[in-house]
C-alpha cells in the first residue's frame, strides 16, 4: 500500500511542476482562440487580467510577453475599423516588450513580436498620413489629378519647385 501511495505522490508532484508551463500555454491558446474567433470582448478581458497580473508582479517577463501578444492581436482586430484603438494596442505591445528585451536582448520571440508591433504601427501611421503633391501649372488639370488619385497620395514624393 505504501508503494502505491509513493507512486501517486510522485505522479502528483510531476503534474504540479508542469502547471506553470501549462498555464502559459493556456494563455497563448486563449489569446489565439479569441483572435481567430474575432471575439474582441474575450481579448479585452484577457488583456485586463494580464494587466492586473503584470501590475502585481512586474518582474515576470513571461506575463509581459503574453500581455504584449494579446495587445498585438487586439491591434490586428482593431486595425480594420478603429485606427486609434489599434494604434494604442500596438504602442502598448511595444511598451510591454521593452522590459522583456532589456532582460533578454536575444529573445527571438520577443524580437519578432516587437517587429510585428512596429510594423502594425507603421502601417497605421502610413495610411493616416496626408501627403501633398504640388503639381506644375501645366500638369494640374483633371487628367493629372486623376493620375495622382490612381497612384495614391503617398505613392511619390512632393515636387520641389
Amino acid at each position: 500500500m505504501s508503494v502505491a501511495r509513493k507512486l501517486l505522490f510522485c505522479a502528483l508532484l510531476s503534474f504540479a511542476s508542469q502547471a506553470p508551463a501549462q498555464q502559459g500555454g493556456d494563455l497563448q491558446a486563449q489569446i489565439l482562440y479569441a483572435y481567430q474567433t474575432e471575439d474582441a470582448n474575450a481579448l479585452a478581458n484577457l488583456i485586463q487580467d494580464l494587466s492586473t497580473q503584470v501590475n502585481a508582479d512586474a518582474a515576470d517577463p513571461a506575463l509581459r510577453y503574453h500581455l504584449a501578444h494579446a495587445l498585438y492581436r487586439r491591434g490586428l482586430l482593431a486595425a480594420g475599423g478603429n485606427a486609434h484603438e489599434a494604434d494604442v494596442a500596438f504602442a502598448g505591445c511595444v511598451d510591454q516588450l521593452k522590459p522583456v528585451l532589456s532582460q533578454d536582448a536575444k529573445s527571438v520571440e520577443s524580437l519578432l513580436l516587437q517587429s510585428a508591433c512596429y510594423a502594425g504601427l507603421a502601417d497605421l501611421r502610413r495610411s493616416s498620413r496626408c501627403c501633398f503633391v504640388r503639381g506644375r501649372r501645366s500638369g494640374s488639370g483633371p487628367r493629372s489629378s486623376w493620375r495622382r488619385a490612381i497612384r495614391g497620395p503617398c505613392s511619390f514624393p512632393a515636387r520641389r519647385d
